[in-house]
């Protein structure tokens, strides 16, 4: 009996709290990049509370990227959990080959997340060194998004993946380089006669 009020009672709150929506997106700084460059990849969310509730306190995210084609160097948080600077707990993880765990907790309190953390925004910078070429998919995977009422769950979330072309080096910037290393190469002799 108690396990049967306890499910009702949830399935009453989930009909009678107002719903929250939220877009989790991959938007990379360029479509097109080349092998030896580097990718940085931005992980935004919207369709938050802009200066009012609903606003985000906490995430723990899964970013999925093809490491035959990309190699994770490191990952810059926002700065929305951090709105007057009492820190947040940070984490940016490689759990496996092709995939990184990001999580933050913010510090701040729940009236200042929601009177002053904007709408949309960015919650993580990815940098990665881009090794093969063809098309880089990017996937988010949602563990937990916790708004600033005692962290209960958003729910309602949207992912939006991406994808990156990646093409080998030009012939011509081959070449150049090339012929940057040969100038070099004489110059170098030219100090030792």
């Amino acid at each position: 009996m108690k396990r049967l009020l306890t499910s009702f009672s949830l399935l009453m709150a989930s009909l009678i709290l107002p719903a929250h929506a939220a877009l989790i997106s991959i938007v990379p700084q360029s479509s097109t990049t080349s092998i030896g460059e580097q990718l940085v990849v931005d992980l935004t969310i919207s369709g938050l509370g802009d200066k009012q509730a609903s606003s985000l306190a906490t995430f723990d995210i899964d970013f999925i990227f093809d490491s035959n084609m990309l190699t994770f160097q490191n990952a810059m948080f926002g700065n929305q959990l951090d709105l007057i600077g009492l820190g947040s707990w940070q984490s940016a993880t490689e759990v496996s080959s092709g995939l990184v765990n990001l999580f933050e907790l913010s510090f701040d309190s729940d009236e200042i997340l929601n009177s002053m953390q904007a709408g949309s925004f960015i919650l993580a910078s990815l940098v990665f060194d881009v090794i093969g070429n063809g098309t880089a998919n990017l996937l988010t995977q949602v563990n937990a998004l916790g708004d600033a009422n005692n962290a209960s769950p958003l729910t309602n979330v949207e992912l939006v993946g991406s994808s990156v072309d990646v093409a080998e080096p030009s012939i011509a910037l081959l070449m150049g380089l090339g012929l940057a290393g040969l100038l070099a190469s004489r110059r170098l002799r030219g100090i030792d006669n």
